[in-house]
């Protein structure tokens, strides 16, 4: 049985303006859920679809497997914290904790004893319990991070919803409110969604990572199944680690792809390839930097900047001539390896090749869906992308 259940969910705020479009999502008991998109394609609106606040114009919620469409959100057994952990301002952290236990409406509300004993047993494990007595306004974004996801810790509900709960913060708390959900979830185990539009935050907190795009799921599965093969070209750019270099081109016959625009660039190696007008899409590790006098191919390029990265450089270059690809946009990002591996400095003139066996491509019409690289062994062998510090899968 699934803990959350969206069937063909649809939803309109304006006639013919859908912000939601006929939407399946299951999630598991116990799954931490990172729900992934850019800013407007109904990750949002989705959360308070499960929490209640919002209706559907059609399809079905599902809560513990049972029909929860128009239930109101007080019987739902679902804890939300909301976008800038808001805490009432003139109450104390301990009071705001205590709050939402006391006010608690489904004829579950816990004795005194028993909300001062769950409100220590949080601030220990999230370490606030030096913030008791501070009011919000003597909290940093971090500690009032923290507090929110305490009350998480006291309201013990089974299913807990995060709208965007790490916006606004450094990387340092960034990392710290990260940790203590990671670990807040490992203690208690409730089934978690957790909307961001930060891709590192989803690939560090997910178990799994559904891509929303245009008010539809696009993709969901484990964080290196989207990395290493996204569906469609919403999906790759909602999953690259930096900018993605897209030019369309051809595919001829043969399986070379030659780019539109002035200098027509070719890269072979795409026999088996359907479609005829396409997208390349390159990620940052896919291209590599030549010297300007090297052999033919490739795009010319200046040396914007350059920075050490975890194990890697990252060179950004801003194309000498952009009427030589199609897309607007002239910067590309390139990655190197080893902290110390781009042989560049600011102002140099390289030459940007591409790894055909790297990129990825997508067909032009329709949903934009990936044509390259196949779903084959080859495909699934690619290096994954590693991240320190994730979320375990939830045990079976």
């Amino acid at each position: 049985m699934h803990a959350v259940s969206l069937q063909a969910i649809d939803k309109r705020f304006e006639p013919g303006e859908h912000v939601l479009s006929g939407v399946n999502l299951d999630v598991e008991q116990g799954e931490l859920l990172a729900l992934l998109g850019p800013s407007g394609c109904g990750k949002s609106t989705l959360l308070r679809l499960i929490a209640g606040l919002e209706q559907p114009d059609r399809g079905t919620v599902l809560l513990q497997g049972e029909e929860a469409t128009q239930t109101h959100p007080h019987t739902r057994d679902v804890a939300m914290v909301f976008q800038g952990a808001p805490l009432y301002p003139h109450l104390t952290v301990r009071s705001n904790l205590a709050f939402p236990l006391q006010c608690d409406r489904r004829g579950q509300r816990p004795s005194r004893v028993d909300i001062n004993q769950r409100i220590d047993e949080a601030s220990s494990v999230l370490a606030i319990d030096t913030l008791l007595d501070r009011k919000p306004h003597e909290l940093s974004g971090g500690q009032r991070h923290r507090v929110a996801l305490a009350k998480l810790f006291v309201r013990r509900a089974g299913i807990w919803l995060l709208d965007e709960p790490l916006s606004g913060l450094d990387e340092e708390a960034r990392r710290e409110v990260r940790s203590a959900l990671v670990s807040l979830h490992a203690q208690l185990k409730p089934t978690v969604v957790l909307v961001t539009h930060d891709l590192e935050d989803a690939l560090h907190v997910g178990h799994r990572v559904a891509v929303m795009d245009a008010g539809l799921i696009a993709q969901v599965g484990p964080r290196d199944a989207l990395l290493r093969l996204p569906e469609t070209l919403g999906v790759a750019k909602a999953t690259t680690p930096g900018t993605l270099f897209m030019v369309q081109g051809e595919i001829d016959s043969d399986g070379t792809w030659c780019a539109d625009g002035s200098s027509r660039q070719e890269v072979g190696g795409f026999a088996g390839v359907s479609a005829s007008k396409t997208m390349l899409a390159c990620p940052p590790d896919s291209m590599h930097l030549g010297g300007a006098e090297g052999p033919a191919g490739g795009w010319e390029a200046v040396v914007c900047s350059v920075r050490s990265l975890v194990g890697r450089t990252r060179v950004t270059l801003e194309l000498v001539d952009p009427s030589e690809v199609s897309q607007r946009g002239r910067l590309i990002e390139v990655d190197t390896a080893g902290p110390s591996g781009a042989r560049v400095n600011v102002g140099d003139v390289a030459t940007v090749r591409i790894d055909h066996e790297r990129v990825f491509m997508f067909g032009l019409a329709g949903e934009q869906r990936r044509v390259w690289p196949p779903a084959s062994e080859v495909a699934l062998a690619r290096k994954p992308v590693e991240v320190s510090g994730n979320a375990q899968k939830p045990s079976d």
